[in-house]
This record gives C-alpha cells, structure tokens and sequence, in this order.
C-alpha cells in the first residue's frame, strides 16, 4: 500500500494517488477515513497506470485549499497508507495532521494519551476530549512538543530548559482557550503526560506503552495505585497497575471496552488486600481488543496477539537483572527509581497464556524467565491442585465449624454460581461429599436438585469435572431428584414443581429465568457458594450502575434479601463490600473475596519465589532444568499445605478479631481512625462506618463485620510490613528461620545458601514476620499496645515478635490447631487468647527494659537503602539473638514455677481454669501451659526484677506477688483494664494508668526482695517502714472498693499514691 499527493496543475486542489494492487477500495469506505484526515474529495479520476490496484482523487483540505507544502503531503501520505494498513487508527483525530502538523506517529501519542485520560476521568468522555483536541491544534502540537522535550532520547541540549519552555507555550497557548471545561480537559491530559515516567514512543514500536506515576496526578479516582502502565496500539488498549514495586496480580482480557481502568482499578483494590498474605502487593491488568474477529478459533488468536501485544508493552519499560546488575531499557529516558520486578498470572480470558507470556520474557532475555507468569507447562496447574477453592474451604469450613458442623461428617445444602467446568466452583463442590447441592447456574443454565442425594449426585458431578468441556446440560437427569431439571436461563417462563417451590421456599408455580437465578440467591440454604463471574449481590442502597456489571443487573438481589447461613466466595466480585456488609449485619457469615480465595495468589507467589530461588542454581548447572521442574512437581503438596496454613490463619485472626470488636468497639473505630491518618486507608473508598453510622450500628447492638474487620485487618498487615521493611529486622538472624518457613523444607536442606541470598529474602521475612503477628496476636495487637504503652509502633512490633520466639508461639498454636472439631471452637479461641495475654505482657516487659529502644536505633531507619540498613545493624544481630536466647530459658523456668508463686484467690483462679481446659479435652499439658499464660501478662516483670536484684526466679516471684496481694494490685490492674472509656483519650490516659501501676508493682518488688536479702522481712513490714505512704495508699484504695467507685479520677489518684510509696520505699529510711 503506497499513497502519495501532489499539487494539480492549476492549483486550487491536489492529486490523492492510492497504489492497493491486490486489494479492493470501495470509495465510500473510502471517504469517511479521508474526511477524519481533514481532506475534502472533490472528485474521483479514474484509474492510472494499467488501471488495476490505483485510484485517484481530487482533494483539498477541510477549509477548502490545496495542501501548502510539499512536507504537509508528505505527512498526510504517510498517515493514509498507515491506516489503509492498519498500523494507525482512523478517526477525526487524524485531522491533526493538517491542522496541526503533526505526524500520524504524534497523533497515535495524542490518542493513546486521549483514550487514557478518557478512562481515569469521571468528567469527560473520548467524544469531549476528541473535539477539545480537534478545536485547540496549537495546544494540542504543544503537548506533544513537551512530550518531545521529556523523552525523546536524542535530544540535544538542556532538556530541563526545553521541557520548561514547552509547558510555558502550552500554558500561553491556553489563553486561546475561553471554555473551562475544554482547558480542564487539556490540563489534565498534560498532567498524564507530566506524571509520565517511562515511556516506549521514541522505540518506534507499533504500539505506545508509557508508565504514570498516579499519585503525581491530582485528578485520578482513589485508591491510587503506585504506578500504572497504559498500552495503546490500533488494535487494542490496557492499563496495569501496582500497588507497589515488588507486586502481583493476574491479567485479564476485559470486555468493558468504555470502562476498562474502572474495572482493573476495582480488581486492584481487591488484590492489594489480598495480597497483605503475600510477599508482592496487589497489581493487576487488563486490556480489550478492538474489531475482533466473529469466528471463535480466529477471535482466540486474535487475542493471544493482543495479550502479547500488551506483555512486550510491559517489558518494554522494565528495567533487568543482569549478573546483580539493574540494566535499563534501551532507548528510554526514565523518571523514576530502578525497577526489576514485574510478574504477570492468568486471569479470566487468559487461563492458557502464561506460555505464550515467559516466551515473551526469554524473548527479552528478562531475569525472572518463566518466574515471570505463574503457572504454564512448567508451573503449579491451579485447576488440577484445586488450591483456590481449597483455600476458600479453609475459610467456609471454620464458618460452619464455629456453627457446629463438620463439613466433612455432616450434610449440608447448597446454593451455587457456576459449572462443573469451572476451576473454583467445580474444585468447590468436589471438596467433600456430603455436600447437597440443591441448585446452581451459569450463563447458559439453571441445575435444581430440590432433594438431592449427597453420594450419587458428588459421583455426578466428579464425572462432569473430568469431561473435557461440560455444562449443566450434561447432568445425568436420571440422578436428579424427583421434581427438579436442567432449565435455560433464558427461558421465559420455567413450570416450578412443589419439590422445587418448597426447595427454595417460593409460591410460584412459574418463573422466568432471571427471576428463578434470584429465588436461587435467596434460597434457605446452609452455604451459598460463589464460583463464577459477575456481581449477584449488592446493598439494598446501591444502584446497579454502582455495582458496574449490566450483563447481571436483572438476577441481582440484595444482601438483606439472602437466607444462606454461610457465603463462600471462591470467585472475586460476587458481591460488592457493601452486599457483604448488608448480609453480615443481618447474621450471615461472610468474609470477603480475597480472604476467600486468596490460595491461587498466594499459590503462584510461592510459585515464583520458588523458580527465582532455583535460577542461579540452573544456572550455574548445580541443577538441570528439567530435574528443576521434576522437584517443583515433588513439591507441590508441602507448598499447598504452606498455602493452606494461610487460609486457615487468617479466618481463625478474623474470628478473633469479631470476638473483640463486640467486646470492645471503640478499640477498633479508635484503629480505623490510626489506620486512615497512618496506614494508607480510606475509610470511604473502603466502605467502612463513619461515626454517625457507627453510633447508629452501637445504638443496634451491633459493631464492624467481618468483611470491614478483614478490611482493617489488610491494612494492618500492610502497615505493619511497610514498617519492617524500613528498619533491619528482616536481617536478623534470630528471624532466619521465618525465610526458611517459607519454602518447602527439601529447599532449605538441599540450599541453605540459595535461600539466604534470594533477592527476595528481606520481603519474605517481613511477609512472614507480619503474617505470624497479625494471625497469632491479632488485628489490633500493635495498635492498642501502641496506645496503651506511648511506644512507637516498630517499637511494639519489634518487642512483639521477640514473644513470640520466647513463647514458641508456633509449637503452641499448632497444638491448638489439631483440636480442630474435637473440642468446641470457643475453647480454642480461649487458648488463642491465652497466647496474646502473655505476649502482652513480655512486650510490656520488653519495652520496659528498654530492649526495643536502643535495637530499634539499629534498624538503620535513617538509612536509605537495604544494604545499608543490615550492615547498620549487623552489630546488634547478635544482641537480639542474645537476648532471647538468654531469656527463653529463664522464661519457661519462669511458667514451670509460676502456679506456685500465685497468692491464694489468684492459685484458686488458675487452678480452676487449669481444670476446666483439661476437662474440655485440650489435655493437661496444653492445659497447663494455657493457664500459666493467661497470668504471663501480670507476672513478666518478674524476670525484670529477678535480673534486676540478682536474686532467684523463685525469690522474686514471692516477692512480686506478697508485693501485688498486699496492696491489693490484681484487683486494681483488672479494674482498669476493665474501665469503660469510651473516648480515644480516655482509653489512653487508662493505658497510661496501667503502664504507671506494672513499673511502681516491679518496683516496689525489686525493693523489697533487696531489702528480704539483707534480712527476713514481710510485705507488710517492708511497706510499713514508710507509714505515710502506705497509710493515704491505704485509705484510698479502701475507700474506692468500698464505694464501687474505680474510675478515670480515682484511679489516677491511687496510681500517684502507689507511685509515692514505691518512691518511698526505694529511699534509705
């Protein structure tokens, strides 16, 4: 295809010349591209040469005159070709050529930038921004100049000055500009281009891929992620965005050609909180392809082409790895800091291309090689390992758990979105055979069981799981129960059987379709469990333009509207946040999607983290690649049980956190507040309560759900790793073996040194580390310590994980957990309890010691990179190490001989919960271990006052508790705790009362242990040698019991006479 103009002799017009031998132009296809070019036809010639394959016209430009220069021709000649060929778009933008001298290659950059700006703004549309573009050439040209200016790599000159001078022309060139609206438009494609780090325009590929930094752009819709990328070609567009550098998440080919980011923005707010499991934060991708062919082989491929169109768009920005080295693309004038990690995972529409996308990374020799897209021909088969639906039934088996059932030994019925070809729904109804599934649907059919046989009907459908393709319509209808069938969706009136009405507890004798998929929603069944694609489920408060998926908007119901005692959601945006919150206040239990099914993310993390772990040993032909593989397949079931352990982890911290948010719900509206001015959360975005309606909820009886407490919980998570990141606790060494935890154990045998040099290793640890503080201790755990203590979080996190390497927290937990349906769920939660109060109680002890202050100078927060930070703090390694080397002994002497310190009401109390615990079945180990912890939180300092005095364990736990049974502090320390305050303030001056009360209790023991060395002295002896002190003491706390009378006044009164006695006696009489 060959296109050429010339001036006409005469003048007044041009000659068009179009050479197409071997393809057929139609003239009124013709016109419209001609017309979007800016050109007016005047007349058609005929033919020239030997009359095949040539047309000729007669043309002028839009305002009626020849084309001027011979430069102008040749720019509109070339852009005509392009798009005859179609390696450039037609539409009326390509009237810039004209108008505004632009290239076709320029007015490609001006679209991709268009079509962009028209999917992040909510204020204006493709057809706006095209004709805003259209009416301003000179603004127009001067975007693209400053574009220029920033990134064309053979610039010459000053490019500061250059990028400085083009936006002043563009500002001057705004004056011109009398529409608000149409300069708002303008300024925001700037601000796009301004925020633009990297761009791939000035390689000359077919397509345009650029990096934006979003939180540089004012006017983009929250959340904003940390960076995205836009992928612009004729035939398809895309945008993939992180939360953070080092991140995750699949690529989808979307159908949602006008709202594209909307929907990938949507998916990557759901991934980065279910990322907070997982090493990488949330990322995700999505692009759509334009005029797609109808025949379905064809329309695959066709596809394919696009994906690994918007992949080499990817790429094209990324910097390598080469021997340790960063190496940046070439051809790139770049904006932002080094970054190497970019991984991609299949999603919907793109289950079979992670082949397809690391030969694209061995295409460009990239470091990650087939670490790059989980999965493919040598990576975990999700279907085949059922690992997401696995991982959801680790979450939905605790909710019936919690309920008294055993899914395993008890039959259930259940409602179901999706078929048995399906991965998540067809894993899902394979999980266990006493499932009864009473009815289900997908795009095409509707299955109803109204009584169905748990055994036949599992048989059922294994068999359709295992067919190559299968939809409802290849049930055996022999095996399904008397008055139920396979209908089509589409029917429009299905005939309803007294089995089926009594089924789904509906008086219908007919419905349509539509209308029988919501009597299916809303059926009366134990579990509805989601496996397939769409949104079902919304707040009754909430449009169904809210919600933004119209192919479901005449099946959907409301939260309120459900009677299934337990969601399950293995497919992501069943429901929207506020569905879920609907359906929670009204009793259901649900937690969220990406709690749910966060087992094929954290799958494929594992994945990756894995072949990164085993390249240098390919590499360096330690390992074949081949036997590389064959150890990835021996490993599978160790890193789904590490997978599993996840799951489970999270919805047991989730129940925990329920239990307390109904205790104590100003604590976790006091953590929403903390999470939103430091943790990144918006309260909005998110769908939490404000303070009017949390009031309104508290007035109900009722506080947070599940699905906002697994939001907080994210958040925590993602600020708690945030905050590991900057310090060096990640490098200690006491830590190492969270790194180690994270492979399979073969892994840590077989390559040691691998593992601790894994580019990843200070990610995984801090993963880790997060992961076991938040599950074990709870969501709010750092943040009340934080509170109640005056210490800084890292502070609180750092004396944390130091108690739980002294409790072994680990070992304990995993005898907790093999009670699983053999003693009653809340016997458990209590033993959980236990663990945090004695964690509570060694970070109290921690952070009075003084421990954490001067390791935390150690993390090398001031340094600013890692390297920096682990040399910074190598020094002090070994003090940590030390220290809890030093102390786990002594601790665990210390529970050994605790029961025989206790005065007696407090011997009785641990005695009887001993009891009780053993009689409940956790057996009289755990028994007794649990009921030692349960008073760690008021005898650790203990410890501090045995190394304080040099005296024996035994010597200062007498002393410590005579002390506190004296002067009466376990009743004093349980009322405070016990205080209502219901203001942050409050509840922080009550924190401030306790922390005062544990530093005078260890205080006033370390004195009178001291003074018992020098003689036999009793509590009452000792106190007594300061009677003044002890007499107002005295007085005030006989006068607080006897009125029933501890508060906020009083019992600040009491501490500073407590205070005044424990100064008292630490002076010589």
């Amino acid at each position: 295809m060959r296109v050429t103009i010339e001036a006409a002799r005469g003048g007044g017009h041009n000659l068009l010349t179009i050479y197409h031998l071997g393809r057929e132009l139609i003239l009124s296809d013709l016109l419209p591209l001609l017309e979007n070019a800016g050109l007016r036809v005047l007349e058609q010639l005929g033919t020239g040469g030997n009359g095949e394959g040539v047309t000729l016209l007669r043309v002028r430009d839009s305002n009626g005159q020849a084309l001027e220069s011979h430069e102008q021709s040749g720019r509109l000649a070339a852009a005509l070709a392009a798009v005859l060929e179609g390696k450039a778009q037609d539409d009326p933008l390509n009237s810039l050529i004209t108008n505004a001298g632009l290239t076709h290659r320029e007015v490609e950059l001006v679209r991709a930038y268009e079509g962009y700006y028209a999917q992040a703004s909510a204020s204006f549309d493709k057809e706006e921004l095209t004709q805003t573009l259209l009416a301003h050439p000179k603004a127009t040209a001067s975007l693209v100049e400053y574009y220029a200016q920033r990134f064309d790599p053979l610039l010459e000159g000053d490019r500061e000055a250059g990028m400085r001078e083009a936006q002043e022309q563009f500002e001057a060139n705004l004056h011109d500009v009398s529409s608000v609206e149409q300069d708002r438009a303008l300024r925001g494609i700037f601000a796009l281009m301004a925020a633009t780090v990297r761009t791939n325009y000035f390689q000359g590929r077919e397509y345009i891929s650029f990096k934006i930094a979003s939180r540089q752009v004012e006017d983009m819709p929250q959340p904003k992620p940390m960076f995205e990328v836009g992928v612009a070609s004729p035939t398809m567009e895309g945008t993939h965005m992180r939360g953070g550098k080092v991140a995750r998440g699949g690529i989808r080919w979307s159908d949602r050609l006008a709202d594209y980011r909307t929907e990938v923005l949507g998916l990557t707010k759901t991934q980065m909180t279910k990322n907070a499991v997982i090493v990488p934060v949330g990322s995700k991708g999505g692009f759509v392809v334009k005029d797609p062919p109808r025949d379905r082989d064809a329309l695959f491929g066709y596809v394919r082409s696009q994906y690994q169109t918007f992949i080499r768009g990817l790429l094209d920005l990324t910097d390598n790895l080469v021997d340790g080295e960063v190496v940046r693309p070439e051809g790139l004038v770049i904006y932002d800091e080094d970054d190497t990690y970019m991984v991609v995972a299949a999603d919907k529409g793109t289950a079979t291309f992670s082949d397809v996308a690391n030969a694209i990374s061995e295409e460009y020799s990239f470091w990650l090689g087939d670490a790059f897209a989980s999965g493919g021909s040598h990576g975990y088969d999700h279907k085949k390992m059922g690992i997401t639906a696995r991982g959801a039934w680790e979450t939905v088996s605790r909710h019936f758990r919690e309920r008294g059932v055993n899914v395993l030994e008890d039959e259930f019925t259940v409602a179901g979105i999706g078929d048995m070809s399906g991965d998540v729904f067809g894993n899902g109804m394979l999980y266990t055979d006493k499932i009864k599934l009473v009815a289900a649907f997908n795009h095409m059919h509707i299955f109803i069981d109204p009584n169905p046989d748990p055994v036949r009907s599992f048989a059922e459908r294994k068999r359709l799981f295992e067919l190559p393709r299968s939809t409802w319509r290849d049930y055996d209808t022999s095996l399904i129960s008397e008055g139920g069938g396979v209908f089509d969706r589409s029917d429009k009136s299905i005939p309803l059987s007294p089995q089926i009405r009594e089924a789904l507890d509906v008086y219908d004798e007919a419905l349509s379709g539509q209308e029988l998929i919501r009597a299916i929603l809303r059926a009366p069944v134990d579990l509805l469990w989601n496996g397939g694609i769409g949104t079902y489920v919304k707040a009754s408060s909430e449009t169904d333009i809210e919600v933004g998926d119209r192919a479901n908007d005449s099946v959907r119901v409301h939260g309120s509207e459900l009677r299934a005692k337990v969601v399950g959601e293995g497919g992501n945006l069943g429901f929207t946040q506020r569905g879920r919150i609907e359906y929670a206040l009204g009793g259901g239990r649900i937690n969220t999607d990406f709690i749910d099914n966060s087992g094929g993310v954290d799958m494929s993390d594992h994945e990756v983290n894995i072949k990164i772990l085993f390249q240098p040993i390919v590499e360096s032909g330690r390992l074949s690649f081949e036997d590389r593989n064959a150890l990835l397949e021996e490993m599978s079931d160790e890193a789904t049980r590490l997978v599993l352990e996840n799951n489970y982890r999270q919805s047991l911290a989730l129940t925990m956190a329920q239990q307390e948010a109904a205790r104590a719900p100003q604590l976790y509206a006091s953590l929403q507040e903390h999470l939103a001015a430091e943790g990144g959360l918006d309260p909005v975005v998110e769908f939490l309560p404000n303070r009017e309606e949390f009031a309104e909820r508290l007035r109900r009886d009722l506080t947070y759900t599940r699905p906002e407490l697994a939001v907080l919980m994210a958040y925590t998570k993602m600020d708690v790793y945030n905050r590991l990141l900057e310090t060096g606790l990640p490098d200690e060494e006491r830590f190492r073996h969270f790194l180690y935890s994270y492979f399979p154990e073969v892994l840590g045998k077989r390559y040691p040194e691998d593992i601790d040099n894994h580019p990843l290793g200070r990610e995984i640890v801090a993963t880790q580390l997060t992961n076991a503080l938040v599950d074990y201790l709870g969501v709010s755990f750092v943040f009340r310590n934080m509170r109640d203590s005056g210490a800084r979080a890292i502070e609180v996190i750092r004396a944390a994980l130091v108690s739980l390497e002294l409790l072994d927290a680990k070992e304990y937990l995993g005898r907790v957990f093999e009670l699983d349906n053999r003693v009653p769920t809340q016997v458990q939660h209590d033993l959980m309890s236990q663990l945090k109060m004695a964690s509570e109680g060694l970070v109290h002890w921690v952070l009075d010691a003084e421990v954490s202050d001067s390791a935390v100078v150690a993390t090398g927060e001031a340094s600013g990179n890692g390297a920096a930070r682990k040399n910074g703090q190598a020094g002090h390694a070994s003090n940590l190490r030390t220290f809890v080397e030093m102390n786990h002994g002594r601790l665990a002497r210390l529970l050994r001989e605790l029961p025989a310190f206790l005065p007696g009401e407090l011997r009785e109390s641990y005695e009887e919960h001993r009891t009780n615990l053993a009689q409940q079945g956790v057996g009289e180990e755990l028994a007794v271990q649990a009921a030692t912890y349960a008073y760690l939180a008021v005898a650790a300092p203990v410890l501090a006052v045995a190394q304080g005095t040099r005296v024996s364990l035994e010597d200062a736990g007498r002393g410590f508790f005579q002390i506190g049974d004296r002067l009466s502090l376990n009743w004093l320390r349980r009322g405070l705790k016990t205080m209502d305050a219901p203001s942050k303030w409050e509840r922080m001056a009550v924190g401030s009362l306790i922390t005062q009360l544990r530093r005078a209790h260890a205080r006033l023991s370390r004195n009178f242990v001291t003074a018992e060395q020098a003689g036999e002295l009793s509590a009452q002896e000792f106190l007594a040698a300061k009677p003044g002190a002890l007499r107002r003491y005295d007085d005030a706390i006989s006068q607080v019991r006897e009125d029933d009378d501890l508060s906020l006044a009083s019992g600040a009164v009491l501490i500073r006479f407590l205070n005044d006695l424990a100064e008292a006696n630490g002076q010589p009489s």
